[in-house]
Order: structure tokens, then C-alpha cells, then sequence
């Protein structure tokens, strides 16, 4: 695209010089006005603006850019899902372990219970 904007603008400065050449500067002016309904107006046709060919493409480098910071979110999105899910396997851990502990010391209890039971029984005997 940029190419072709190039080779536009060179069109063009070869069209405003045969246009000054000519002397055909108002003529092109009423064209103008009556199929477009506007004045002339340039956005320029000076060749200080055209790139060379080996030019960077701003537009590519800018893609380029956003692919790259896109990647880098998902990378970065993956690690945090992985960071969430150690997080949460460490609170099983613990919830587990917390179980464990309560069952051993009503374990504990019931088979102090069943001591104290035990020798009762046998007092009574």
C-alpha cells in the first residue's frame, strides 16, 4: 500500500506540473467544484515525502508489536493461572491436613473414652 502511495504522489507531481505547464490551474479548479463539490485541496506531492523502498513499514513494525505483547499477556495470563492454582492446591493441602488432625484427636477421644468406660465397668464388676 505505502508503495502504491508512493508511485501516486510521483503521478501526481507529474499531473501538477503538466496542470502549472498547460496553464490549466482554473480549469481544474471548476472541474473540481462541479464533480466533487469541493475546492482543490493537496495533501501534498512533494517527494521529500516519499520513503525509499527499503523504508520500515510503520504499520507492519506496529502489528509486529501488538502480536508480541499479545503473546506476552498470554504467557504471562498462563503463569497466573498456574501461580492461582498452586494457591489453591496449598489451601487443599491445608484444609486436608486440618481434617486429618480433627479425626485423629476424635479418635483420641473416643478411645479415651472407651478407657475410662472400660475401667468403670470393671470397677462396677
Amino acid at each position: 500500500m505505502r508503495r502504491l502511495l508512493r508511485a501516486n504522489r510521483a503521478q501526481m507531481r507529474v499531473m501538477e506540473t503538466l496542470i502549472e505547464h498547460e496553464d490549466l490551474t482554473d480549469e481544474l479548479e471548476d472541474m473540481v467544484i462541479d464533480m466533487t463539490g469541493n475546492t482543490l485541496f493537496w495533501l501534498g506531492l512533494h517527494d521529500f515525502m516519499d520513503e525509499s523502498s527499503d523504508a520500515e513499514d510503520v504499520e507492519a513494525v506496529l502489528v509486529n508489536q501488538n502480536a508480541a505483547l499479545r503473546a506476552s499477556a498470554a504467557e504471562a495470563n498462563v503463569l497466573v493461572l498456574a501461580a492461582q492454582q498452586m494457591l489453591e492446591c496449598g489451601r487443599l493441602q491445608r484444609a486436608a491436613e486440618l481434617e486429618r488432625e480433627r479425626a485423629e484427636q476424635t479418635a483420641m477421644r473416643c478411645a479415651a473414652l472407651e478407657s475410662h468406660m472400660a475401667e468403670r465397668m470393671s470397677r462396677l464388676d
